[in-house]
């Protein structure tokens, strides 16, 4: 990757379709290093916005004249106004900011989140838990994390309050009726779950549906219906769905329609953009992604009538809606070799116009690749062959996380570090990821572990078959499920000189008590036996293993918590197998995705520097 490379934080399409605002985001350098944008459709170039430390999430008034967006130039997030004529912000807000900021279809006021206005906690201090589920991976304590919605009028400064209760109210959408929303962790729930509210602008809550266990998009519509949509990522069997909820019922906008919706990819990129879906303005259709295999492309719903879909940005590649305004989308555009760029679409001539151009002519090249299980199940993959180095490689199987999430066009920085370093890249879906239909997603039910082995060491095989991978010298690697799976696979083989396990999980058992998703995730995935949990954990394998491994521990992981990779390291060097720990101090689950950028660094040293350790030199 370059020294230079930038990534779209996040961006926004003016009222005319003519004007994206976008924040870039630099890969090195300060963690708050975020400047604002601003480029036209069809012309090179952009024009940068006098600079504060973090300027991000752009919004365009509807009338097209001011542009709002959070930046910490005043120490910390509040939200600013430019107006883009003659470079002049004003701090309009400050509460703080998490989300937003959202325009009022009148363009008079803002809306945004922002915690309770309270003192914090001691930390120091002894406290009670009362919640089922007390932390949440990425927040820490939920009861430090919740907000509440707020609104500014820009014109006199008044700020509302809207909401004041015991719940993490995100994503605020403006309609008719009022502010319509998602309410996240309800204090009784056994599992994080979600409910699709509406609050008045007198304060009056409206429930719109009942708590589910995610809600991916919730939009209001012209007449009063919501929009609203589900990932279903802990529903092995489920494709997603997008549904209509009325006064009287709701109704499924992609029922029959063998789609996989919305998608769930793992990019290695410290910011990802883009929604679940986009409202048109005439609220008679909606743009939604759709995943296929190692694509993701971007469909357009009706809103009335039998379901039905068209395609409006296709391709081999991934794309992500942003914004849709006079007739244009703007969206991403990415594949494993680049990063993404922005791009807006017209929607009814298809024509497709670039904006950004951030990614740069690839350095190595990525081969698809199509093979079968040992039972026959087709298997689709990638391999990034390194630059400049000759076959068959020393070769890194990377495993994604999920299982239900994929590997495909999107663009990973461990990957392409690797082969900076001379190392092939071999990448899978295997059974148990999406985009491949309900009965492949499900395969891997109650058989973590034993299901799926297989298909990595099929294309294993493959790779060395083709003349790409040296089977002399592979090493394997991944985070969260793949960290896993990782795990897994030294317990069972010793065709592996290297490994590297983010974040494992390794005791399903424990797993289930300690993870912010334990209790769904894992009855969902494995039932309620205790013994086919234990069967199914790697730490039950451990004492198996020989090969070198180095576990990279973020230790305020509360998806994966580090327990479980101090069981397994305990268990590895109790069985005299060499093994090293990493730690990633005060992060989270995603820690060398989106931390620091001197956390990323590291792991991308660390990781290198493991495999160049044991995998450079040929064995005698």
């Amino acid at each position: 990757m370059p020294e230079s490379q930038i990534f779209v934080h996040s961006a926004d399409l003016s009222p005319d379709g003519r004007l994206v605002a976008w924040a870039a985001q630099w890969a090195e350098g300060p963690a708050d290093r975020v400047e604002l944008r601003l480029s036209t459709v069809g012309e090179p170039g952009f024009r940068a916005v006098e600079h504060g430390s973090r300027d991000t999430d752009p919004a365009w008034s509807p009338d097209g004249r001011r542009l709002a967006f959070v930046s910490n130039r005043a120490g910390t997030p509040q939200l600013h106004l430019l107006d883009p004529d003659s470079g002049e912000i004003v701090r309009v807000t400050e509460t703080g900011v998490v989300q937003g900021p959202v325009w009022s279809p009148d363009g008079r006021r803002l809306a945004w989140t922002a915690p309770p206005q309270r003192p914090p906690r001691d930390p120091a201090a002894p406290f009670r838990i009362t919640r089922a589920v007390p932390w949440a991976d990425g927040i820490g304590l939920v009861d430090d994390a919740l907000t509440d919605i707020f609104t500014v009028d820009v014109e006199t400064g008044e700020v509302q309050r809207l909401t004041d209760d015991d719940l993490l109210n995100r994503d605020p959408a403006w309609g008719p009726g009022g502010i319509t929303y998602v309410a996240s962790f309800p204090p009784g729930s056994p599992a994080p779950s979600d409910q699709v509210r509406t609050v008045t602008v007198d304060g009056r809550i409206i429930d719109r549906g009942p708590v589910v266990p995610d809600v991916a998009v919730a939009r209001p519509l012209a007449d009063g219906r919501v929009l609203h949509g589900s990932m279903a990522l802990l529903d092995p069997a489920s494709t997603g769905d997008l549904w209509i909820t009325g006064p009287d019922r709701t109704r499924s906008l992609t029922e029959g329609l063998g789609l996989d919706l919305h998608g769930c990819f793992h990019p290695d990129l410290p910011s990802t953009l883009g929604d679940a879906a986009v409202v048109l303005a005439d609220s008679t259709h909606a743009v939604a992604r759709v995943q296929r295999g190692g694509t993701l492309e971007i469909h357009r719903f009706a809103l009335d009538g039998p379901p039905r879909s068209t395609p409006l940005v296709t391709g081999d590649r991934t794309a992500h809606p942003i914004a849709l305004r006079s007739g244009r989308l703007l969206h991403t555009s990415a594949t494993a070799a680049g990063v993404p760029d922005l791009a807006v679409t017209d929607v009814d001539t298809g024509v497709e116009t670039r904006v950004t151009f951030l990614a740069a002519e690839p350095v190595h090249t990525v081969e698809q690749l199509a093979f079968n299980s040992a039972d026959g199940t087709a298997i689709e993959g990638w391999f990034l062959r390194p630059a400049g180095a000759t076959a068959p490689y020393p070769t890194v199987l990377m495993i994604h996380g999920g299982p239900k999430a994929a590997y495909g066009q999107v663009y990973n920085t461990d990957a392409h570090r690797l082969a900076d370093h001379g190392y092939g890249v071999l990448m899978i879906n295997p059974r148990g990821s999406r985009g491949y239909g309900p009965e492949f997603s499900a395969a891997t039910v109650g058989a973590w572990g034993e299901s799926d082995f297989p298909d990595f060491m099929a294309a294993v095989d493959h790779a060395i078959a083709e003349g790409l991978a040296d089977p002399d010298r592979l090493g394997v690697c991944g985070l969260s499920y793949g960290g896993y799976m990782t795990c897994w696979i030294i317990g069972h083989t010793d065709r592996f000189r290297a490994a590297v396990a983010e974040n494992p999980a390794t005791n399903l058992h424990s797993l289930y008590g300690t993870s912010d998703l334990g209790v769904p995730l894992v009855t969902a995935t494995m039932g309620t036996s205790a013994a086919r949990m234990i069967e199914c954990s790697p730490l039950t394998h451990a004492h198996r293993s020989t090969t070198p491994t180095l576990l990279v521990v973020a230790d305020q992981d509360h998806r994966c918590p580090p327990e479980q990779a101090r069981q397994y390291y305990t268990a590895l060097t109790t069985a005299g197998c060499p093994a090293e720990m990493l730690v990633l101090p005060g992060l989270g689950h995603e820690a060398s995705i989106t931390g620091p950028p001197p956390v990323r660094e590291a792991q991308n040293e660390a990781l290198v520097e493991w495999m160049d350790r044991h995998l450079m030199e040929r064995p005698c």
